[in-house]
């Protein structure tokens, strides 16, 4: 799975020029790094079913064991506010402490200051289960809530239960300290190295995920890495419809990424 082996972002941060959401594009005057945390996105604003939210995101993917709460608190006293992070990371427990921190200990911040969103993964598909994963990243946390639930990939994998979850391949390819933490393996395989995948429906559980909402564990929820025919479906099917769907931008290939028609369009009867 290619898209595990190929991020290799960084982040860099001046201190001295704090982000206030009114910039587009990568700010060349970015000096000062802070431990490779992720991708930095900035786009202005958006709107979602809750509130206004700064896109000034920092993306917590590569972020090694150690770094990543000092990275996050820096993040925090020079303008993030949007911090984009997902079960798979295994570093939900830092970046919550260093939230907290800034909260209660510091007062940098209020917690509705913040944008935090979080991702279901792929051994988390079962309906049944979806509640719990979503309790257990708010665990991981230190969290009454999250902004924003994303379901991670539209494909199932199969779960295995075991007593830990066993990381070592996903900290190899990203050169982070043996790392694990309760539940599945991540990335189950047959003795082939073939991924296992189950036969669940994305569509059952987003529909799960919609109760994540009604107990106010999340503001809302969306999708990631999904075709244009799952998310249409999602939003024919669901109550609750997603705010997002995050995919991939692929500068490093020399293109980008472009709405079509975002605030509507004139169709060919002019209307």
């Amino acid at each position: 799975m290619p898209m595990f082996k190929s991020w290799p972002y960084a982040l860099e941060v001046d201190s001295s020029s704090p982000l206030n959401g009114s910039e587009t594009g990568v700010d060349p005057g970015f000096s000062r790094g802070v431990g490779g945390v992720g991708t930095l996105m900035r786009s202005g604003r958006r709107r979602d079913s809750s509130r206004n939210v700064d896109i000034n995101i920092l993306q917590n993917l590569r972020a090694p064991p150690g770094e990543v709460e000092q990275a996050v608190k820096t993040a925090i006293d020079v303008g993030y506010r949007h911090f984009d992070c997902a079960f798979l990371y295994a570093n939900e427990k830092e970046i919550g402490s260093a939230i907290r921190s800034k909260i209660s200990e510091e007062g940098v911040v209020k917690r509705e200051d913040l944008y935090i969103t979080s991702k279901l993964w792929n051994t988390h598909h079962r309906p049944a289960g979806v509640l719990s994963a979503c309790k257990k990243s708010l665990e991981n946390f230190g969290l009454d809530y999250l902004d924003l639930y994303l379901l991670h990939w539209p494909v199932a994998f199969k779960t295995k239960q075991t007593s830990l979850i066993s990381l070592k391949s996903y900290v190899k390819e990203l050169s982070l300290k043996t790392s694990q933490i309760e539940g599945d393996d991540l990335f189950p395989k047959d003795k082939s190295g073939n991924f296992l995948t189950e036969d669940i429906d994305y569509l059952d559980t987003y529909l799960a995920m919609e109760e994540c909402v009604r107990q106010k564990l999340t503001r809302s929820i969306g999708v990631s890495n999904f075709n244009s025919e799952q998310v249409t479906r999602v939003l024919e099917k669901s109550s609750i419809k997603p705010v997002m769907n995050q995919v991939r931008y692929f500068t490093q290939l020399g293109f980008c990424l472009q709405s079509v028609q975002p605030r509507g369009c004139i169709d060919s009867l002019g209307k």
